[in-house]
């Protein structure tokens, strides 16, 4: 593991933050359903949705509103880019059972840091600690993981600024 490359902290890269990642996208103004763009991102593969489901999130001080995608172990059915590159600090996400999330960030130079986080049913804070200057973010089960699909929800995302 000592040839792996390695990535900037996303607190270690000078992030040029516009108004809207500097305060973070809780989806407060997107409307329900299918969409493609937000504040000068490309999204494939999600759809906004209020999700409160059995547990209440916001008792966790989650936004109801969230972005959604179907997660599958087989291959990424989502993405997020940007034109420029950027620094995701933190995602609250909520998943429909407790597993395994890989979350690929693709980088400048066209390499791919991936993280693995467990991510639960109450919600989870994920933070970003590794992947910094990304250009786009892509969301996966692992292959080997017990789950072979869920469905995850990204309640907001917080940049590093």
């Amino acid at each position: 593991w000592r040839d792996q490359e390695e990535y900037s902290c996303p607190s270690n890269i000078k992030n040029d933050c516009t108004t809207q990642e500097s305060e973070g996208f809780d989806w407060s103004d997107l409307d329900l359903g299918s969409f493609d763009s937000y504040n000068d991102y490309k999204f494939s593969g999600w759809s906004c949705a209020n999700k409160l489901g059995k547990r209440n999130l916001e008792g966790r001080t989650f936004n109801s509103k969230c972005i959604e995608a179907d997660l599958s172990n087989s291959d990424f059915s989502n993405e997020i880019s940007c034109d420029k590159a950027f620094s995701i600090g933190e995602l609250d996400i909520s998943v429909d059972v407790e597993t395994d999330v890989e979350f690929h960030y693709g980088m400048e130079d066209g390499s791919t840091c991936k993280q693995t986080k467990r991510c639960g049913t109450e919600g989870t804070t994920v933070t970003n600690d590794q992947c910094g200057g990304a250009k786009t973010v892509k969301v996966k089960l692992p292959k080997n993981n017990k789950n072979t699909s869920c469905k995850l929800g990204v309640h907001k995302v917080k940049f590093e600024c």
